[in-house]
């Protein structure tokens, strides 16, 4: 796991990239936005 999370970091451009991505996923996940579509 930690090498899959080191090659995500590099494709990511760092863990500030991915951190930001899933933080906007659980919100965009929580607020049930995909009801709409």
């Amino acid at each position: 796991m930690k090498d899959f999370r080191q090659i995500t970091k590099k494709v990511n451009g760092g863990t500030n990239g991915l951190d930001k991505r899933t933080k906007q996923y659980a919100r965009i996940k929580n607020a049930n936005i995909f009801k709409d579509f």
